[in-house]
């Protein structure tokens, strides 16, 4: 801090100076006798002074404000003029301790303003200090206050939102509840007017005798798979048997429609096996799907395939508004009405199944030497179970809305038939199969399903069991 900025400072300051002039001014001021002394030693002649040399008169007089060492000078020259012996020397002397003592007096005095103005100064920038610290510490008191405010705030804001997410929850918590079992609720209504829908069904078509349980396609892929497991197991056995040409002219057709190559077939013992699965599939699709044995329905039995058939080829997929003509549905539905019928009056005659059995078995003796290894009755046994389960597939297929059919696929000459990943699986094959991989023979057929057990969406196909082939 500067003069400038402490009143009280520049007052001392002012003072000082001004009782420095005065001093000045009185030492300015000779007295009358020092001046009538002073004329008078001008007035001497030169040759009244001491000494044979000519001195010039002597200039007036001062003193000097700043110290004892010029006053000395100032007596020393006064003795010089009066020649040490002058009674005025004693003024001098005097007015000299004079202006010494009143120099003095005005030194102390400015040297003890100027210490009372340090005083004050250091009191003031000690009161300063304090005043910076407290306001530093006020400042801080404050910040500290306002930051520990804005938290609590913030933190009790945070707390209100969360008690109104916790309360947001609940609610929604308690409304997810309410809807699933308003849910639950509405399933067990639909389920039930399902059933009420599905029973006004079954009274509408007579459903005493219609077959009201559905069978999935899982349920028919299933027995389609055990029935192929049981041909490929009595296939094994009869592979082991010494083989020879066949005698019997049914015998040859089917080895013929499996491939035109078989005798070579039947020698080979990498393709002896796969023949004998071919040919097992060609008798369960004559016997059985086609109807000839006469096990189920009787005689009738060929004759409702055939017309089923036929109806598929000419019924409507769907009902035409103001089209007298009945859609693929009602067809299916009356043909699955009339299987249902031949069930329940003719049954299965276990006769002609065990005829069926005692001739399939010779006609396979007529190229295996079953004899031999004295397989006879596990190989009776393994024909009847065959027939079995595909009398079972059959009556699954007769009694839905949907179109199910074995597929063969079609050798298109003279051109081979070639792999087709979609429809069918490479049981064997000796090349990297692709699409352009040939087809040798076809050992068992596909099962192709059109719409579904409802008897809608007849435009949709899908394979429930693709075809099984062995490729080159």
């Amino acid at each position: 801090m500067s003069s400038r900025d402490n009143p009280s400072t520049l007052d001392g300051c002012q003072t000082c100076s001004r009782a420095y002039r005065e001093t000045l001014n009185v030492s300015t001021v000779p007295s009358p006798k020092s001046r009538t002394t002073t004329l008078e030693a001008s007035n001497l002649p030169a040759n009244t002074t001491s000494g044979s040399s000519r001195r010039s008169p002597a200039p007036q007089s001062s003193i000097d404000p700043s110290g004892s060492g010029n006053d000395t000078t100032r007596r020393s020259n006064v003795l010089a003029h009066t020649g040490g012996s002058s009674p005025e020397s004693s003024s001098v002397n005097g007015l000299s301790q004079q202006q010494e003592t009143r120099v003095s007096s005005v030194l102390q005095s400015v040297e003890s303003r100027v210490d009372t103005q340090l005083s004050m100064f250091q009191q003031a920038t000690d009161h300063l200090s304090g005043l910076l610290t407290s306001f530093k510490d006020c400042l801080t008191h404050l910040l500290n206050h306002t930051l520990s405010a804005r938290a609590l705030q913030r933190q009790q804001n945070l707390r209100r939102q969360l008690e109104e997410l916790e309360a947001e929850r609940g609610y929604w918590e308690a409304n997810h509840r309410t809807l699933e079992q308003k849910l639950k609720e509405a399933h067990a209504k639909l389920s039930k007017t399902q059933q009420e829908r599905d029973e006004l069904r079954r009274l509408a078509n007579n459903g005493n005798l219609i077959n009201s349980e559905k069978d999935s396609d899982h349920v028919i892929q299933s027995k389609w798979k055990q029935l192929n497991y049981a041909i490929l197991s009595l296939a094994a056995n009869l592979a082991k048997c010494p083989m020879q040409r066949p005698t019997h002219d049914s015998v040859e057709k089917r080895l013929q429609f499996v491939c035109p190559s078989w005798p070579k077939l039947l020698e080979d013992d990498e393709f002896k096996e796969l023949l004998l699965h071919a040919y097992l599939w060609v008798l369960v699709d004559c016997q059985v799907f086609k109807g000839r044995c006469g096990i189920w329905g009787g005689r009738h039995a060929q004759s409702l395939k055939a017309m089923r058939e036929d109806l598929v080829e000419i019924a409507p997929d769907a009902e035409s508004p103001g089209s007298p003509s009945p859609s693929l549905r009602y067809v299916l539905g009356w043909i699955t009405q009339g299987s249902t019928f031949f069930e329940h009056f003719f049954g299965r005659n276990q006769e002609a199944c065990q005829r069926l059995v005692k001739i399939e078995t010779r006609g396979l003796e007529s190229f295996c030497n079953i004899a031999s290894n004295k397989p006879g009755v596990q190989v009776h046994r393994a024909i009847k179970d065959i027939i079995e389960t595909a009398l079972d597939l059959d009556k699954m297929v007769m009694s839905s809305k949907a179109i199910i059919s074995v597929d063969w696929p079609v050798n298109p000459q003279p051109k081979h038939l070639l792999f087709d990943a979609t429809t069918m699986d490479a049981i064997a094959h000796i090349k990297d199969m692709s699409a352009q991989s040939a087809v040798d023979f076809v050992v068992a057929p596909a099962l192709i399903k059109k719409g579904n057990a409802d008897g809608y969406n007849y435009d949709s196909k899908m394979f429930l069991c693709k075809a099984l082939v062995v490729c080159e």
